[in-house]
């Protein structure tokens, strides 16, 4: 754990002194470091400060491959979701449905310089409540299925987005109206997350996010 902290701690300011500490490595100690990083879901960023760091020799080879494979498919899984927020966001956006780009789909666009940097299992969209069941509809016309019964009329207070919605077996779609769920001890004021939203632009298209107090609390 030391030599994770160690590496995340140094990465902005001393390139020499992870030289220095990272040379003597064994390959089991490089082994553990990238288990490490992945049990903590930091091993997408191992590569990144490496790089930047001019230290990238230091790396064994099998276990660069093995780094740079899991960017290499996380970039190309990425691309395939952000592919996908173009079409859902331009389906909205022409019927009028503000939406608010969530978590992995607004950071990978709007705050990481490599699409493989972050890792994002689904597409996390937010409508405002009254524009949920048309946005349900609108989605369905784009392929997506509900993976459970839903209807935003009935009491759902253990829950604060629509069940994943399904496309093609592997696209998974979450329509979220709030940030957590009505039964928690406290609420988040929705109109407020709204009012303090910010334009951007998100997979090519016009939306919205949090803003970067908001986006901050949320993640």
């Amino acid at each position: 754990m030391e030599n994770l902290l160690y590496l995340l701690q140094s990465q902005f300011s001393d390139s020499i002194g992870l030289k220095q500490y990272f040379s003597d490595f064994t390959t089991s100690d490089w082994n553990e470091l990238i288990q490490l990083a992945s049990q903590h879901k930091l091993s997408l960023l191992l590569l990144d400060i490496f790089s930047k760091n001019e230290l990238i020799e230091l790396i064994p080879v099998d276990q660069l491959e093995e780094l740079r494979e899991k960017n290499r498919l996380n970039a190309i899984k990425n691309i395939y979701i952000l592919q996908e927020a173009q079409i859902v966001l331009e389906a909205l956006k022409r019927h009028n449905i503000q939406t608010i780009g969530l978590k992995g789909v607004y950071l990978l666009d709007n705050v990481f310089e490599d699409v493989s940097l972050r890792s994002m299992a689904d597409l996390d969209l937010m409508v405002k409540r009254n524009n949920i069941s048309e946005a349900i509809d609108i989605v369905q016309n784009l392929g997506y299925q509900p993976s459970t019964y839903f209807d935003i009329h009935d009491i759902n207070t253990d829950i604060k987005h629509v069940p994943p919605m399904i496309k093609n077996d592997h696209h998974y779609l979450e329509i979220h109206w709030t940030l957590l769920e009505e039964n928690e001890p406290f609420l988040i004021g929705i109109d407020g997350l709204w009012e303090r939203a910010k334009p951007v632009r998100i997979a090519g298209v016009d939306a919205f996010s949090l803003s970067l107090e908001d986006l901050l609390l949320h993640l």
